[in-house]
Parts: C-alpha cells; sequence; structure tokens
C-alpha cells in the first residue's frame, strides 16, 4: 500500500504495520496503523584511512575522523536532520612534524531532509507526492595545503529528490558556494616560474544549478547503476554586471556520467567502470585567471585508491606532460577539465582465515585528465585533442588483497604503470611506452576503505 511504503521509507519510525479489518454485515474496511518511533537521537564515530607513494612529498598517509549526530524528528515534523563534523590530514616524509603534517582539513556539514516538496507545488500528481523530498545543505571546511595555500569553503544548497521504484533524479536550485584561496611563498614561486598554475589556483563565487540522475538496477547476480550529473554556473547569474560578479563569478558548464556492472558468479566476481566528464568555462568574466579553465575545486584529477591505482593520487596528467612535482617549476597537484576512464576488475576467494573472508583481485585502469581549452604557457599536449587519445591515455594493471569485515573492506593494491604519458623529467624516455618502467619504478602501492566504484 502506498500509504505504508511512504512511511516505511521515514527514518522517523523504526517499524510500521497497517492492519486491515472488515466490518461485519457491512462493505466497510477498518484500517488500523501501528508505528513504532525510531530513536530520535542516533550518534557515529568512523576512521578512514589512505596511503599513497608522493614523487612530491615522499609516501603520504592519510587519516580522517568524522563524528555525526542525527535527529530523526526535527521539528517534530518527521524531518531528518544531520550534522556531520570531520576533521584529516596527510602526513609526509620530513624532518619535523611541522612539515611531516602535509595537509590538514577541517570540514563542518548540516542538511535537513523533509519528507515532502516545500513550497507544495500544485502541479505534482497527488499520486506522486509522497516520493519527493526536499533537501537543505550547508558546507564549511577549511584545508591548508602545507607551503601552498589555505583554502576556506563555504556552500549552501536548497534542492528537491524524486524516487521513484530504482530511479532517483535530483536538482539543487540554487547552490551558492564561495571559496577563498590564500596563496603561501611556495605557491606564488611555483607560479612566477609556472604561469599557467594562475589560472588553476584562485578563488571565487559560484552561483549554479546542479542536476543529476541515478537509475539501478539488474539482478542479485547481475548489477548495474548509471549516473549523470550536469551543472551550471553564472548563465543566469551573469546577467547581472556589478564590479564584485565581474570579478568573482564562475560561469562554467560541467557534465559528467559513469556506468558500473558488476557479475556475480558462484565463488567469483568480475566488476567494470566507464567515466566520463568534462567542463567548460565561458568568457564571459572580466578576471583573467577565470577564463581558461574550471576552478580548481569543481576539476577533476586521477590517481589514488580510487581511481588510476598505478599512480599517487592527482599525480596522472594532463595529457602527455612532462613536469617535475618538486622544485622550480613544479606542478604539485594535476587537475583537469576532462576525465576519462575505464576499470575493470576480477575478484577471487583466497580464504577465511579467523572467519575473515579474504579475496584477491586483479584489475586494470585506463584513462587520463585534460584541460579543455588552450591558455598562455599552456602546453599543447595538455590539452584534449581527438587524434592523440590513444597516445594520451595511461594504462595501469596490478593485483590486490580484500580484506572482509562485513561492515567494511580493506583493500590493498599493489599496481604497475604499463604505459605512462605523464612521467617526470627524469622518466622521459619512458613517456608512452608499453612496459617502458623497470618494475621497481614504475610501481605504486595504495591502501583504501571499501571498493574503488560503486560495487
Amino acid at each position: 500500500m502506498r500509504p505504508q511504503q511512504s512511511m516505511t521509507t521515514q527514518r522517523t519510525w523504526r517499524m510500521v504495520s497497517i492492519d486491515q479489518l472488515p466490518r461485519k454485515g457491512t462493505d466497510t474496511i477498518d484500517f488500523v496503523i501501528r508505528l513504532t518511533a525510531a530513536k530520535k537521537y542516533s550518534f557515529n564515530t568512523n576512521v578512514e584511512g589512505s596511503i599513497n607513494q608522493n614523487a612530491f612529498s615522499g609516501n603520504i598517509f592519510g587519516i580522517g575522523f568524522n563524528v555525526g549526530l542525527q535527529n530523526r524528528n526535527f521539528a517534530k515534523a518527521a524531518n531528518v536532520a544531520n550534522s556531520n563534523l570531520r576533521y584529516g590530514i596527510e602526513l609526509g616524509n620530513a624532518s619535523s612534524l611541522g612539515q611531516f603534517i602535509q595537509t590538514q582539513q577541517i570540514a563542518f556539514s548540516h542538511s535537513i531532509r523533509m519528507p515532502r516538496a516545500i513550497p507544495n507545488f500544485g502541479f505534482i500528481p497527488e499520486n506522486l507526492r509522497d516520493n519527493f523530498s526536499t533537501v537543505f545543505n550547508f558546507n564549511a571546511a577549511n584545508t591548508e595545503r602545507r607551503f601552498l595555500y589555505n583554502l576556506t569553503t563555504l556552500n549552501g544548497s536548497w534542492g528537491y529528490e524524486f524516487q521513484r521504484r530504482k530511479m532517483l533524479i535530483s536538482l539543487k536550485l540554487p547552490n551558492i558556494e564561495y571559496s577563498s584561496l590564500i596563496r603561501r611563498d611556495s605557491l606564488d614561486t611555483l607560479i612566477k616560474y609556472n604561469p599557467s598554475l594562475r589560472n588553476i589556483f584562485t578563488d571565487g563565487f559560484i552561483s549554479s544549478v546542479i542536476g543529476s540522475f541515478t537509475m539501478s538496477g539488474g539482478t542479485t547476480n547481475r548489477l548495474s547503476v548509471f549516473r549523470a550529473n550536469i551543472e551550471e554556473s553564472g548563465l543566469l547569474t551573469g546577467l547581472i554586471r556589478n564590479s564584485f560578479l565581474d570579478k568573482q563569478l564562475y560561469r562554467f558548464l560541467k557534465l559528467d556520467a559513469e556506468f558500473a556492472y558488476l557479475m556475480r558468479f558462484p565463488k567469483t566476481a568480475l566488476a567494470f567502470r566507464v567515466f566520463a566528464g568534462a567542463g567548460y568555462e565561458f568568457n564571459s568574466t572580466r578576471n583573467p585567471d577565470k577564463r581558461y579553465n574550471l576552478p580548481f575545486f569543481k576539476q577533476y584529477f586521477a590517481g589514488g585508491p580510487n581511481s588510476m591505482r598505478a599512480w599517487s593520487l592527482r599525480r596522472l596528467g594532463p595529457g602527455s606532460s612532462v613536469k617535475t612535482f618538486q622544485g622550480v617549476g613544479s606542478t604539485p597537484d594535476r587537475y583537469g577539465d576532462i576525465q576519462l576512464e575505464a576499470n575493470v576488475e576480477y575478484r577471487f576467494p583466497l580464504g577465511t582465515p579467523f572467519n575473515i573472508k579474504v579475496n584477491g583481485a586483479v584489475f586494470t585502469d585506463i584513462g587520463n585528465i585534460w584541460y579543455m581549452k588552450s591558455a598562455p604557457d599552456r602546453p599543447a599536449e595538455e590539452v584534449f585533442k581527438l587524434n592523440r587519445l590513444w597516445t594520451d591515455l595511461a594504462v595501469g594493471s596490478g593485483a590486490g588483497l580484500r580484506i572482509d569485515f562485513n561492515f567494511l573492506v580493506i583493500r590493498l593494491d599493489y599496481a604497475y604503470k604499463v604505459k605512462d604519458p605523464s612521467p617526470a623529467p627524469a622518466d622521459a624516455a619512458v613517456q608512452n611506452k608499453w612496459f617502458g618502467y623497470k618494475f621497481s619504478r614504475g610501481d605504486q602501492f595504495q591502501l583504501g576503505i571499501n571498493y574503488p566504484f560503486i560495487f
């Protein structure tokens, strides 16, 4: 019954039952609805971790602490309010504790989900109104990258979600973001010798509309998920002309899509994933630093435990570029306006020591990132060209362990750069050569939590 389904999906109720009681001698049925309230408050904590080899600052160990509080009946209206606080650090090789901490981030988020459309739009058919939710989000974060920058971000959004069977559609209207970037001396020095970085590390204002679509399907042994997202900023707000918006407002269009498919066999599994995304920055801003690419906090990056696993985090691309990660003219992080990636992973059982399931995996990742537009001081090899696509694609392969504790999966991956389009200058001779690296130089270890993509 639709009322029971509607109340079951609300986290306010722990149990919902509806009994039918026919009246003797009549054609009338009485319905008795029994509701058992869920605990109003719940508290949760978790720890996340990752390990990356990093040519810029040595091996990096990342750890994050999360604390959350949920109110399942906020304002006594079956609204669900979530508040979360996160503190994360990245630790690397250095001679002192102050340098040992590579990155620090503290973030706070608060959301309120209301099981109805607000305001109550009259054009929504009555039989679909229970499928709508209204969501308010607020996020604030401060990130300190050692010697590079301090980034403060504020974000607020008001949006709607429509869920029906296995389909979810969401719309954020509006989505407001503001970022303030303080450059450190080391980043200013990098920009001096690599001027194109000026177009990446900027602060600014975003006034956007974000739409997303998710469809899941399949059976127990054949699962699939498709996701698509679109975001536009400044196309309407940009019609308002004033000095602040002319200098700070980002005007761009960004689209991406992802498809994942999991095939389960009696003892093994095969997982596929394909991702494609692109963003275009319009030339309508008067700020010359915002004309050539997306803001870096909206750009794509590759590498790390959940992407191209033969490369450490943000260390692949863009395109077929040869740049160092350290010293004069270096590029500390790699970002792009376009990303293409495909992954395949075969999983198989190894045993159950101490009643803990241990699975093995072999995998291959293919992909890269690129800039969308040419810019002064930007090498042509970093800009996407269809006739260079095969040349620019990176390929990595490896094997790993999946230690399954039921409530989480610890993942250990060891990968090798089969084809590297963006090596460091010392390895320029192996650029885009298949199996060009000596194994001890082209390898990469990754530690992650849960599976690298959806399944």
